[in-house]
């Protein structure tokens, strides 16, 4: 649980600060595999590209919603991994015309 907890929020928080106020980010799901115990300090490294960010754009011109697998994996200082982590996020465009007054 605290290994998972460690990983929860990241790239719903990266896509929300890379894709804007005019997108909603969720999570919609996660699953992790556990390898080894963590029993030293573990490091993710997250990264989302540049790419995946104008493909996310450019899928929501076309259909009001998509989902996205990230995956991240918790390693030791020597590289072993501990745990696999997959998390799905869901992401979909706000209609600003709802928001403004007219």
């Amino acid at each position: 649980g605290s290994l998972y907890g460690a990983v929860d929020p990241f790239y719903m928080i990266m896509l929300i600060k890379l894709l804007g106020p005019q997108y909603t980010v969720w999570d919609k799901a996660a699953a992790i595999r556990f390898r080894r115990p963590g029993r030293s300090t573990l490091e993710a490294q997250f990264l989302i590209n540049p790419e995946i960010v104008e493909s996310i754009r450019a899928d929501l011109l076309h259909t009001p919603k998509v989902d996205r697998l990230f995956t991240v994996e918790l390693r030791s200082r020597d590289g072993t991994v501990h745990a696999i982590i997959e998390k799905t996020v869901h992401i979909s465009r706000r209609d600003l015309s709802l928001t403004t007054n007219a």
